[in-house]
């Protein structure tokens, strides 16, 4: 209904058409949930990049054959179905053969004890949608575009953080009740570890957003690339609220978790109606980068505070020196070069600086060097 005030009806006709995949997505995430649980993620993986893939492949081929939009979004909604109903065949057939039996009592239960994730998970949802549907309000479908143009790059780069977030929850959950020393050094190194990954991930999108709006959509749109360099760091957010939220929710403090993203989402509300009628897209993305951080910092100092005391700022100024470095390398000392020996030499001289600032551990450093002496003997004796 809102749709049919802003957008064409070829439009209204996709975005009508695609809600069909809530429903398959729900069943798919309440299956995948019980996989994690049983510690079956690879089946989970196997039949998500399948249909990923496949879906791709798809989509690909309807476009290069100029068939309309409804095409498209009945193939996201089939290749939601298709996820949902392989994935809830594998758990009938491999974990619970005898089948399923419906416990009224026990889903009464379990969603009472369950509710305070709901906010969570919608506010969170909304988060990533509610700037596009303010800014459809106020500007045109192009603006809209633009915005979606630089969502998608950050939001492909995202689905990193939550196979990392889905991957260690159990790992957490297990040694959190079982040593709580062995938990305090996993904490850290996940601390390490995400910005070690996340850091240059956010340098690259901001100092190559031209390059990626241009290879991707094949049109320069200042607008977007604009975007998409204020909406990066909201990638840097992704990595780096995943251990507090993590633990947060292991100690039982979703409740406390629930309010902190509720305020976050409020001033993310707020900063959006101010902004985006006079900047745009542009503003949609300052406003998302105030409200992650907001809640960034409510998650920190909570957990610090309540939960678990660790030196933040230990973990993350040596990735930050040297993505700092790698952004000089790249479009500084080496900006006549090409754009690859560019990139080649900024990753270089990133992990260079990893191990020379030890934001790397010897120990780590030692089992990489074994694995690659590994690899290395296998592949010279294939040969």
């Amino acid at each position: 209904l809102l749709g049919g005030q802003i957008y064409r009806p070829d439009t209204n006709r996709f975005i009508a058409l695609t809600g069909g995949v809530l429903i398959g997505n729900s069943l798919s995430n309440l299956v995948q949930s019980l996989l994690v649980v049983q510690k079956r993620m690879r089946l989970s993986a196997a039949v998500s990049m399948i249909v990923g893939a496949l879906l791709v492949a798809c989509s690909a081929l309807a476009v290069a054959q100029g068939l309309p939009l409804e095409v498209i979004a009945a193939l996201l909604v089939a290749a939601s179905w298709l996820q949902a109903a392989i994935l809830t065949w594998s758990v009938r057939e491999h974990l619970w053969p005898a089948g399923f039996r419906f416990d009224l009592g026990f889903c009464r239960r379990e969603l009472t004890a369950g509710f305070p994730f709901v906010p969570i998970v919608l506010l969170l949802a909304l988060e990533a949608q509610l700037g596009g549907i303010l800014l459809s309000l106020f500007h045109s479908e192009t603006a809209v575009g633009y915005y979606g143009m630089a969502n998608t790059i950050v939001a492909a780069l995202a689905l990193l953080s939550q196979a990392i977030r889905i991957g260690i929850f159990p790992a957490m959950a297990m040694l959190y009740g079982e040593d709580g020393e062995r938990f305090a050094r996993l904490y850290r190194r996940l601390w390490r570890h995400l910005s070690i990954v996340a850091m240059p991930l956010v340098a690259m999108l901001v100092l190559l957003a031209g390059w990626l709006i241009q290879m991707l959509y094949r049109s320069s749109a200042p607008e977007a690339v604009t975007t998409l360099q204020l909406l990066a760091p909201t990638l840097l957010f992704y990595f780096i609220n995943i251990p507090n939220a993590r633990l947060m929710i292991i100690e039982n403090r979703q409740r406390v978790l629930a309010r902190f993203v509720a305020v976050s989402e409020a001033a993310n509300l707020l900063a959006s109606l101010l902004l985006i009628p006079v900047y745009g897209a542009p503003g949609v993305a300052v406003a998302r980068v105030l409200s992650m951080s907001i809640l960034f910092g409510l998650t920190q100092y909570y957990v610090h505070k309540k939960i678990l005391a660790v030196p933040l700022w230990r973990y993350l100024w040596q990735p930050l020196v040297a993505a700092v470095a790698m952004a000089v390398v790249l479009f500084l000392l080496l900006a006549g070069a090409s754009l690859a020996v560019r990139c080649l030499a900024g990753i270089a001289v990133y992990t260079v600086l990893l191990v020379v600032l030890r934001a790397i551990p010897p120990e780590e450093l030692r089992w990489l060097r074994a694995k690659w002496d590994s690899w290395h003997f296998r592949s010279r004796s294939k040969s």
